[in-house]
């Protein structure tokens, strides 16, 4: 409920932008286990997925078990497509033979359902990491480092996969494996030079070690997913 009281009113305001920002799903995967998923028809994964926590999570607010489906069971490999025009100055519509059919950001939560149950969730009690200052923060020191590497990246568009795609709502991209090494290397010099008093910014380092390590031990890539709340 929404106060009437002119002051009131602007707490709660200052209390909603606090909450906006960038959530980053990280996750440590094995990019060609994601790829295999596309036309397996595999019905014990896609029931797994349907079933799962993250599945819940997301699918109430975006509904995706089309695109779900479309990416298990109706994906048609490049080589295997049957491709038609678009007919009668467009009136009738083309078909690129892919069986993905949907729009990028439905498919963009299938995947990173997908991610999260063939993957590991590299973010505490498989919640999310929220882009902000603290972030921001690191990325600094890790420019002082005259590091080509920084966590802009994972709210950067990048297509990872064979679906539609657009650079807008859910955002994906990675570190591949020799990226994470660099990055860990960055990250251990930037602890060195953080603000131990800087709570939150010494806890985001840990973690992101933790993540890296994981990938490194796991011989994983990072694969993330971002959008804005």
């Amino acid at each position: 409920m929404i106060s009437s009281d002119p002051k009131m009113m602007f707490v709660q305001i200052l209390k909603n932008l606090s909450i906006m920002g960038t959530i980053v799903m990280p996750f440590a995967i094995d990019m060609e286990k994601v790829k295999s998923v596309f036309g397996s028809k595999n019905k014990t994964l896609h029931q797994q997925i349907l079933q799962s926590r993250i599945f819940e999570k997301y699918d109430e607010k975006y509904s995706f078990k089309k695109e779900l489906k479309d990416v298990i069971f109706n994906y048609v490999p490049e080589n295997e497509r049957i491709v038609l025009a678009p007919k009668l100055f467009g009136l009738i519509k083309g078909n690129d033979g892919s069986g993905m059919e949907g729009e990028w950001n439905d498919y963009g939560y299938a995947l990173l359902c997908i991610c999260g149950n063939i993957g590991k969730c590299l973010s505490e009690n498989e919640g999310t990491l929220k882009y902000n200052g603290t972030i921001e923060r690191l990325n600094e020191l890790l420019k002082q480092n005259e590091s080509g590497l920084n966590f802009e990246r994972v709210v950067t568009y990048r297509k990872l996969f064979d679906t539609p795609y657009e650079e807008e709502d859910i955002c994906s991209n990675y570190f591949d494996k020799n990226e994470i090494k660099e990055m860990l290397a960055e990250l251990v010099i930037a602890k060195s030079k953080a603000d131990q008093g800087d709570v939150e910014l010494v806890r985001l380092i840990d973690r992101m070690e933790r993540g890296f390590k994981y990938c490194i031990k796991y011989d994983c890539e990072w694969v993330s997913f971002s959008y804005d709340v």
